[in-house]
């Protein structure tokens, strides 16, 4: 048997001092790995709070820039659907100047509006969207042409008489209308407009009966089939309708399926059918063929129309409703 050669004690002292040198090596290499982790660690963390924070800088700057320029985007955007609902085209340099915004935040607003499909951008500015399948909002419709709706408000008023049970829709029109009839007295109104029922509720003299159904949330009516079941379930002395264009081939067109629907449904449960429709809407052709109108039918709007119109209606028997001048 081969006896291990046992080292002199200068032999095992270096040993030791080897193996002791090798585990501190180690040891300050994991202690450096460690501190190097918890370091970077700290710094990402660091920096994502930083990022964090410039973010939220940033977006409170951008508030705060857009709060000194007098509105917030939203608003602008709105206004600027109003503008085009109003006067179908607009240019980007005349924006700028009106909000006091540059030229490319007026793009930016454009180019969101044409992906919503509101708008066609032009050379330097943009056009309203024609292909009115796209329904705009009941908040931007409220604001446009409100003094000739408010003409006609006034005109349907004076049509609705004490005791009359009617139906409206839910148009931006027809809100108006609900306005004036707050100085009625015994009427029953029957609607699937969520902003009529709120205009009309609590009010002495008029019962206000709701339709129920599925909210469409860019007009706030309600459609759907339980309404028209509820619809149906009614008849009525005036149903008191608008629509987003009337033209003497096609009759009254609107923007969806949903809301035409439930206007077919009024107007085949109404003794008279009172259309509101403002000039605007005039020579212009919707998505969705309403209806045609019948004998009977009374037209309002807010000014005279040409002889072509007026010898249309006498033919077809509608009477006209006009301001008087």
């Amino acid at each position: 048997m081969r006896i291990p050669k046992i080292l002199p004690f200068r032999g095992r002292c270096v040993t030791a001092v080897l193996f002791f040198y090798v585990d501190f090596r180690l040891l300050v290499t994991e202690c450096a790995v460690t501190i190097s982790e918890n370091f970077y660690q700290n710094v990402n963390k660091k920096t994502y709070k930083n990022k964090k924070k410039c973010v939220k800088l940033n977006k409170e700057k951008k508030m705060e820039i857009e709060m000194e320029t007098g509105m917030l985007a939203i608003e602008r955007k709105n206004e600027i659907l109003a503008i085009l609902q109003k006067e179908q085209r607009v240019l980007v340099s005349e924006l700028s100047k009106r909000y006091d915004v540059t030229d490319e935040t007026i793009r930016r607003d454009l180019e969101k509006l044409e992906s919503e499909g509101y708008v066609k951008k032009t050379y330097g500015g943009a056009v309203l969207n024609q292909n009115t399948k796209v329904d705009m909002p009941l908040r931007i419709r409220e604001k446009t042409n409100r003094s000739e709706k408010q003409i006609i408000a006034k005109l349907v008023a004076d049509l609705i008489e004490e005791g009359d049970r009617i139906m409206l829709d839910a148009s931006s029109t027809t809100l108006m209308i609900a306005k004036e009839l707050k100085h009625k007295n015994k009427l029953t109104v029957i609607t699937n407009s969520v902003e009529v029922l709120i205009e009309l509720a609590g009010h002495e003299g008029i019962q206000v009966i709701s339709t129920g159904g599925n909210l469409n949330e860019t007009s706030l009516s309600l459609v759907g089939n339980a309404a028209q079941k509820v619809l149906n379930g009614y008849h009525v002395d005036k149903a008191v309708l608008s629509c987003k264009g009337i033209d003497i081939r096609n009759g009254l067109t609107d923007s969806n399926e949903l809301d035409s629907d439930i206007k077919n449904v009024m107007y085949s449960c109404a003794d008279t059918a009172v259309l509101a429709v403002d000039s605007s809407k005039f020579e212009h052709v919707s998505f969705v063929k309403t209806m045609q109108m019948k004998e009977g039918d009374i037209l309002v709007t807010d000014r005279d129309l040409s002889k072509e119109w007026r010898a249309f209606l006498a033919e077809r028997g509608v009477r006209l409703v006009v301001p008087e001048e």
